[in-house]
C-alpha cells in the first residue's frame, strides 16, 4: 500500500459493505433458484464498486456515486495507479450486471452468475492486494462449483 493510503473507518465502511455484497452473492450462488442468480450478478457488481471506492476514499480521491465502473470509477483509480487498467475488461463484463438482469426481459443463468462471482473476486483480490489487506480465502462452496 502506498505511503499516501490511509485505512480510515470510511475506508472501512466501504470494505465492509463490498464483502457483504461479496460474501451475499457467493451465498446465493448456492441455491438452486434461477431467479437468484439475477442478484448474485448484481451483488457482484456492487461488491466491486464499493472495492473501488474504498481504494478511491484510502487514496483521498473524491468519485462519482455513479454506477458506471469502466467510464466513472476506473480513471481516477489508473490515475493514482495506473496498474488498475489490468481490471479494465473485469469492470466492463461487471457493468453490464448493473442493469442488465435487475428488470424484466432478461434472466441470468447459473454460468453467468458463475462468471459475474468469478469476476468479483478477482476485482476484489486486485483491491485487497492495493488496500495491503490480507487475501483471505472464500468459502469452499462459492462460484468454483
Amino acid at each position: 500500500m502506498s505511503d499516501e493510503m490511509q485505512i480510515t473507518p470510511e475506508v472501512e465502511d466501504w470494505i465492509r459493505k463490498a464483502e457483504e455484497d461479496f460474501y451475499g452473492a457467493q451465498r446465493l450462488l448456492k441455491h438452486t433458484n434461477p431467479t437468484e442468480y439475477n442478484l448474485v450478478c448484481f451483488c457482484s457488481q456492487q461488491s466491486a464498486e464499493k472495492y473501488l471506492k474504498a481504494f478511491l476514499t484510502a487514496a483521498n480521491q473524491p468519485f462519482d456515486f455513479k454506477h458506471q465502473l469502466e467510464k466513472r470509477i476506473l480513471p481516477p483509480c489508473i490515475n493514482v495507479d495506473p496498474t488498475f487498467e489490468f481490471i479494465r475488461e473485469y469492470l466492463r463484463r461487471l457493468d453490464a450486471y448493473s442493469v442488465d438482469f435487475r428488470y424484466p426481459g432478461n434472466d441470468a443463468n447459473r454460468g453467468e452468475a458463475a462468471i459475474a462471482l468469478k469476476t468479483a473476486r478477482a476485482v476484489r483480490e486486485f483491491v485487497r492486494d492495493k488496500l495491503g489487506l490480507k487475501n483471505e480465502e472464500t468459502t469452499a462452496d462459492d462460484d468454483r462449483q
